[in-house]
Formats: structure tokens, sequence, C-alpha cells
């Protein structure tokens, strides 16, 4: 849920986490979730994620202001294409 309320963010410049793995694990979730995020991000609803009903309503008055943001576009390179650190 956050990362798809970061991707909305038009001023967002920076991402904290403490374990370099909470980001590989956000970042490979943003792969596989990104016509998902993308779609939602679009049309200003929340995709039919499981255990956010008791937070939907809150969360898609939120959403909707983020409709005006320009289309995302991902360049579709996977993760594992990366050059390693090594």
């Amino acid at each position: 849920m956050h990362i798809l309320f970061a991707l909305a963010e038009r001023e967002l410049e920076t991402i904290t986490v403490y374990f370099s793995t909470a980001m590989l694990d956000m970042i490979l979730y943003m792969e596989q979730e990104w016509d998902t995020l993308v779609a939602s991000i679009g049309s200003g609803t929340l995709p039919d994620w499981e255990g956010i009903d008791h937070v939907r309503e809150y969360l898609e008055v939120a959403t909707s202001s983020s409709s005006q943001v320009p289309p995302l576009r991902c360049p579709r390179r996977s993760i594992a294409s990366l050059p390693s650190a090594s």
C-alpha cells in the first residue's frame, strides 16, 4: 500500500528504509504489480487487495486527488538485469 501512495506522490524525493532487503522487496513487489499500481493511480481507486476493507473508505479519499497525475511509464527492465554491486 505504501508504494501505491509513494508512486502517486509527485513531490516524493526520498524513501528511507532501515534494511536494504526492505527496499529490494519493495522494488520487486512494484515490478510484479506495476500494471495494477499504474491503473489504480490513473483511476484514483484502490486495487482489490485483501486486508484493506476496514480502511478503504479513508484511503480512497486520498487516492481520488491523485487522478490528476500524468500516466506513469516503466522501461520494463527487470531487477535481475541490473548490474550487481559485487
